[in-house]
């Protein structure tokens, strides 16, 4: 007979059989089998068509592990009785080129959140088999792939100057359906390395592609991106990549409300960025510090800033290109953003705080409208503006109010008009005062009005 053991972690199972360990035991030998956040049904799967003894036995074992009855239908429901959700769950058994396929293709996705959210993203960068390579006659030119890769180097260029608008969003959308179509056409062949080359196109567009979503109001559609684009990268073996987009989808998480998911995005892009270039380093701790902060955890949010610049100023020049923007401005600002998100946790320090977000966010907000950044600009002039707001500092706020508005003339920018409209509600309480009232012309005439 056999006998089935379930064996949890001290902390138990957290409601989803994470950290656990199942082992089936059979006469003579142990085969054990590992139930991990992102493989919880392969247990389930591997023992399936298993005697109804076992199915019983392991159902009381959860019963008693969860705290609640645990019956065979809840181990495997009917196909009738559940649906899976297929975009946030198959990342990782789908072909990539469908994955990106389907993602130039929907138009709305399912929200994901919790366990499905960081289960998805980390089952999603674990290494892929390699693929079966074709060859042919005929083989693409590295010349006409690297086209791809000048049109996203200019696609990335007006993102960091316009922001996520409508028509940037499409523009990357059909951009991403080129290399896509690459890959699903049965017609042609590539060597390994032309396909890596057009995977990695894939990638950055993706990832590109979550971000313009993200700035433009779309968080959910952001992340379903960074599912696929984290895919995409896995497949190409491009580590600082991954590190890249598991920080960005964790600064996401951080700015939705999700500040759990954030931080255990953040940590393990930490963990994957040992040994990696020291910019890959700082942007992986830069962005755990937003996500600390986003927790209302200032000890570890100052430990990880400090860590972010440290590493910053030791390699500045050492990093992908895709970390091209990234610099102390940059990183001060964020830093300033995340001590905003901070002081809203409603610490006793909040004051001090928001006076430290002044300090950081100042510089990059008072740069000119010549520069190229100016959707960040943008969006870090607001976030100073509220950190004004906060102490009272009318002047100072108004001041920054005018200057964020004033680059809305290139910025069009979702997050950016969300946040200016939450600063002039802000003013509306102070209409009489003479500052109060300037910022609230400069928005109107910036297209914000009532």
């Amino acid at each position: 007979m056999t006998v089935i053991v379930l064996i949890a972690a001290p902390d138990g199972l957290h409601g989803h059989l994470t950290r656990s360990r199942a082992y089936l035991l059979w006469p003579r030998r142990v085969d054990p089998v590992v139930v991990t956040r992102s493989n919880p049904t392969r247990f389930f799967t591997f023992i399936r068509d298993s005697h109804q003894l076992q199915t019983q036995l392991l159902a009381t074992c959860l019963g008693d592990r969860l705290g609640r009855t645990i019956t065979e239908d809840d181990l495997w429901p009917t196909a009738s009785s559940v649906t899976r959700d297929h975009d946030a769950l198959d990342v990782q058994s789908c072909a990539v080129s469908e994955l990106l396929h389907e993602l130039a293709q929907r138009r709305s996705w399912p929200e994901v959140s919790g366990l499905t959210l960081t289960a998805t993203a980390l089952d999603a960068i674990r290494p892929a088999q390699a693929p079966h390579t074709l060859t042919s006659a005929w083989i693409a030119p590295r010349q006409q792939v690297s086209v791809l890769q000048t049109m996203t180097s200019h696609l990335r260029e007006m993102d960091d100057r316009h922001g996520g608008s409508l028509v940037a969003l499409r523009l990357v959308k059909e951009q991403l359906r080129v290399p896509v179509a690459l890959l699903r056409d049965g017609s042609l062949r590539y060597t390994p390395g032309e396909r890596q080359a057009l995977l990695e196109a894939a990638a950055q567009l993706a990832q590109l592609y979550g971000w313009l979503n993200f700035d433009a109001g779309f968080a959910v559609a952001a992340q379903h991106a960074y599912f696929r684009g984290l895919r995409a990268a896995a497949e190409v073996g491009d580590q600082d990549a991954l590190i890249n987009m598991l920080g960005m989808l964790a600064y996401i998480c951080a700015c939705s409300g999700q500040e759990r998911e954030a931080v255990q995005l953040a940590e393990h892009a930490c963990l994957l960025a040992r040994g990696r270039p020291l910019l890959v380093r700082s942007r992986a701790a830069g962005r755990l510090a937003t996500a600390y902060a986003a927790a209302g955890d200032e000890l570890r949010h100052r430990c990880a800033a400090e860590e972010a610049r440290s590493l910053l100023d030791r390699g500045h020049a050492d990093g992908p290109t895709h970390l091209y923007y990234y610099s102390g401005a940059q990183l001060d600002a964020e830093i300033g953003q995340a001590l905003v998100l901070l002081a809203g946790k409603g610490s006793a320090r909040s004051r001090r705080l928001h006076g430290e977000a002044t300090a950081a966010l100042g510089p990059l907000a008072a740069s000119g409208r010549d520069v190229t950044h100016q959707r960040s600009a943008t969006l870090h002039g607001a976030y100073l503006a509220l950190a004004h707001l906060a102490r009272a500092e009318l002047e100072e706020a108004a001041a920054a109010t005018v200057t964020a508005g004033q680059r809305l003339t290139v910025v069009d920018s979702g997050r950016c008009h969300a946040l200016l409209r939450q600063i002039r509600k802000a003013f509306e309480r102070h209409r009489r005062n003479d500052w109060a009232s300037t910022a609230i012309s400069a928005l109107a005439e910036a297209g914000l009005g009532p």
